[in-house]
Protein backbone atom coordinates (compact mmCIF):
# COMPACT_ATOMS: atom_id res chain seq x y z
CA UNK A 1 0.00 0.00 0.00
CA UNK A 2 1.45 3.33 -1.07
CA UNK A 3 1.56 5.95 1.66
CA UNK A 4 0.07 9.41 1.49
CA UNK A 5 2.40 12.35 0.91
CA UNK A 6 3.72 13.69 4.21
CA UNK A 7 2.95 17.34 4.83
CA UNK A 8 3.74 19.59 7.79
CA UNK A 9 0.57 21.39 6.78
CA UNK A 10 -1.92 20.04 4.29
CA UNK A 11 -2.24 22.18 1.16
CA UNK A 12 -5.80 23.25 0.43
CA UNK A 13 -5.99 21.13 -2.75
CA UNK A 14 -4.95 17.99 -0.85
CA UNK A 15 -7.42 18.74 1.91
CA UNK A 16 -10.21 19.24 -0.64
CA UNK A 17 -9.31 16.01 -2.45
CA UNK A 18 -9.40 14.05 0.82
CA UNK A 19 -12.71 15.59 1.88
CA UNK A 20 -14.23 14.85 -1.51
CA UNK A 21 -13.06 11.22 -1.34
CA UNK A 22 -14.65 10.77 2.10
CA UNK A 23 -17.93 12.38 1.00
CA UNK A 24 -18.14 10.29 -2.18
CA UNK A 25 -17.32 7.14 -0.26
CA UNK A 26 -19.94 7.90 2.37
CA UNK A 27 -22.55 8.36 -0.37
CA UNK A 28 -21.45 5.07 -1.96
CA UNK A 29 -21.70 3.22 1.39
CA UNK A 30 -25.25 4.53 1.83
CA UNK A 31 -26.20 3.53 -1.73
CA UNK A 32 -24.74 0.06 -1.18
CA UNK A 33 -26.53 -0.36 2.16
CA UNK A 34 -29.86 0.62 0.62
CA UNK A 35 -29.44 -1.60 -2.46
CA UNK A 36 -27.99 -4.74 -0.88
CA UNK A 37 -30.54 -7.36 0.13
CA UNK A 38 -29.76 -10.13 2.59
CA UNK A 39 -31.65 -13.37 3.23
CA UNK A 40 -32.84 -14.56 6.64
CA UNK A 41 -29.42 -16.14 7.33
CA UNK A 42 -27.65 -12.82 6.77
CA UNK A 43 -26.13 -13.79 3.42
CA UNK A 44 -26.16 -11.42 0.48
CA UNK A 45 -29.01 -12.50 -1.79
CA UNK A 46 -29.17 -9.70 -4.38
CA UNK A 47 -27.76 -6.32 -5.35
CA UNK A 48 -29.63 -3.57 -7.11
CA UNK A 49 -27.73 -1.87 -9.97
CA UNK A 50 -27.02 1.21 -7.82
CA UNK A 51 -25.52 -1.01 -5.11
CA UNK A 52 -23.33 -2.81 -7.66
CA UNK A 53 -22.03 0.52 -8.94
CA UNK A 54 -21.43 1.76 -5.39
CA UNK A 55 -19.52 -1.42 -4.55
CA UNK A 56 -17.27 -0.93 -7.58
CA UNK A 57 -16.59 2.69 -6.57
CA UNK A 58 -15.70 1.62 -3.03
CA UNK A 59 -13.47 -1.22 -4.20
CA UNK A 60 -11.48 1.15 -6.42
CA UNK A 61 -10.94 3.72 -3.67
CA UNK A 62 -10.62 1.54 -0.55
CA UNK A 63 -6.84 1.77 -0.14
CA UNK A 64 -6.67 5.55 -0.44
CA UNK A 65 -9.78 5.95 1.72
CA UNK A 66 -8.20 3.83 4.45
CA UNK A 67 -5.02 5.93 4.36
CA UNK A 68 -7.00 9.18 4.52
CA UNK A 69 -9.07 8.00 7.49
CA UNK A 70 -5.97 6.79 9.35
CA UNK A 71 -4.12 10.04 8.58
CA UNK A 72 -7.03 11.91 10.19
CA UNK A 73 -6.42 9.92 13.37
CA UNK A 74 -9.60 7.84 13.16
CA UNK A 75 -9.32 4.16 14.04
CA UNK A 76 -10.43 1.78 11.33
CA UNK A 77 -10.27 -1.27 13.61
CA UNK A 78 -13.43 -2.68 15.19
CA UNK A 79 -13.20 -5.30 17.94
CA UNK A 80 -15.87 -7.94 17.47
CA UNK A 81 -16.62 -10.35 20.32
CA UNK A 82 -18.38 -13.56 19.41
CA UNK A 83 -21.23 -14.75 21.66
CA UNK A 84 -20.19 -16.86 24.64
CA UNK A 85 -21.95 -19.89 23.15
CA UNK A 86 -19.59 -19.66 20.18
CA UNK A 87 -16.44 -19.39 22.27
CA UNK A 88 -16.52 -15.66 23.01
CA UNK A 89 -13.35 -15.00 20.98
CA UNK A 90 -12.44 -11.48 20.01
CA UNK A 91 -11.56 -10.54 16.46
CA UNK A 92 -10.12 -7.25 15.29
CA UNK A 93 -11.72 -6.24 11.99
CA UNK A 94 -10.49 -3.50 9.72
CA UNK A 95 -13.85 -1.88 9.06
CA UNK A 96 -13.12 -0.31 5.68
CA UNK A 97 -11.20 -3.21 4.17
CA UNK A 98 -13.82 -5.74 5.32
CA UNK A 99 -16.94 -3.62 4.76
CA UNK A 100 -18.47 -6.19 2.39
CA UNK A 101 -17.93 -9.02 4.89
CA UNK A 102 -19.30 -7.33 8.01
CA UNK A 103 -22.62 -9.14 7.67
CA UNK A 104 -20.77 -12.38 8.51
CA UNK A 105 -20.06 -10.89 11.95
CA UNK A 106 -23.55 -9.36 12.38
CA UNK A 107 -21.99 -5.89 12.19
CA UNK A 108 -24.18 -3.38 10.32
CA UNK A 109 -22.83 -1.15 7.55
CA UNK A 110 -23.79 1.83 9.68
CA UNK A 111 -20.51 1.20 11.53
CA UNK A 112 -18.67 2.14 8.31
CA UNK A 113 -20.80 5.28 8.06
CA UNK A 114 -19.90 6.12 11.66
CA UNK A 115 -16.18 5.84 10.89
CA UNK A 116 -16.54 8.15 7.89
CA UNK A 117 -18.65 10.63 9.86
CA UNK A 118 -16.12 11.05 12.66
CA UNK A 119 -14.96 14.56 13.51
CA UNK A 120 -12.20 15.85 11.31
CA UNK A 121 -14.01 15.42 7.98
CA UNK A 122 -16.50 18.24 8.22
CA UNK A 123 -15.69 21.84 7.58
CA UNK A 124 -12.27 22.92 6.39
CA UNK A 125 -9.94 20.27 7.70
CA UNK A 126 -9.47 16.55 7.25
CA UNK A 127 -6.44 16.47 9.50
Amino acid sequence: MRSLPVYDRIPIWENCARSELVEKSLAAVRAYREGAHYDFMGQLSSLEPEATEAREILNRSIERLTRVVQAAGVSVVYTHTMPATMGGRQTNLEILVNMFNLHNYQVPLTVVEDVLNRPGYSGDSVM
